[in-house]
């Protein structure tokens, strides 16, 4: 109960800084509306935006997850979308690079929302990670963005998907990336035919992808 309070009333606080953006926008203030979104992620989430954007991935995720239980989701959730809300005003003021790394933390902390909080797995929030793929699709994400997309993939059912990721993991040689692909393919094989289908991974598919991996540890 005491974590379900604390993400609504973080949602709401969300919710007005973000009407109050979408005015300073309207009005052209791009200045203005920069520093509303850093102020209100100092404020809700506890960090500095652009702190975050420098941090490796893992050490940003462990600033926010370690120690804080269900409050951690609630500031993951807060500053993604503030990182993502600064993304786009960057963009607007051609510093494409700098959109580029913000949309990166952006995804990466969406995603670990998700997957640690299944309330967050709207439409809504499924939507923007979904954007946000789109817009980084033109170069390889991180080895953390890839581990949580693949999570991500499967918890949605989109076996195919998770497949692709698990795939860039193991191209990067992500430790116990092969591990993991054996284990996630034989919980596919639990699957009816029917879900491994409309999830873009036939049966005969994971079958022979399992056996593949199983005779490289031969």
């Amino acid at each position: 109960m005491l974590r379900k309070g604390y993400l609504e009333r973080q949602i709401e606080g969300l919710s007005e800084v973000l009407a109050k953006v979408l005015r300073l926008k309207g009005a052209n203030d791009v200045a203005g509306a920069l520093t509303e979104v850093r102020g209100a992620c100092k404020r809700l989430s506890g960090m500095d935006i652009d702190t975050m954007v420098a941090l490796p991935d893992e050490t940003l995720l462990s600033l926010f997850t370690s120690g804080y239980g269900g409050q951690g989701v609630a500031r993951c959730l807060v500053a993604a979308t503030l990182l993502r809300e600064q993304a786009g005003l960057h963009e607007n003021q051609g510093q494409e690079h700098i959109a580029r790394r913000g949309r990166e933390k952006a995804l990466l902390l969406f995603l670990e929302s998700l997957l640690r909080e299944d309330e967050l797995r709207t439409d809504e929030y499924r939507t923007y990670i979904e954007g946000l793929r789109s817009q980084l699709s033109d170069s390889p994400l991180s080895d953390a963005v890839q581990y949580r997309l693949f999570a991500y993939f499967e918890i949605f059912g989109d076996y195919g998907h998770a497949e692709d990721a698990l795939y860039a993991l193991r191209e990067a040689d992500y430790p116990d990336a092969s591990a993991e692909a054996i284990a996630f393919y034989r919980r596919l094989l639990e699957k009816t035919d029917a879900a491994l289908i409309a999830g873009g991974l036939p049966r005969d598919e994971v079958e022979e992808a399992l056996a593949d991996l199983e005779s490289e540890g031969d």
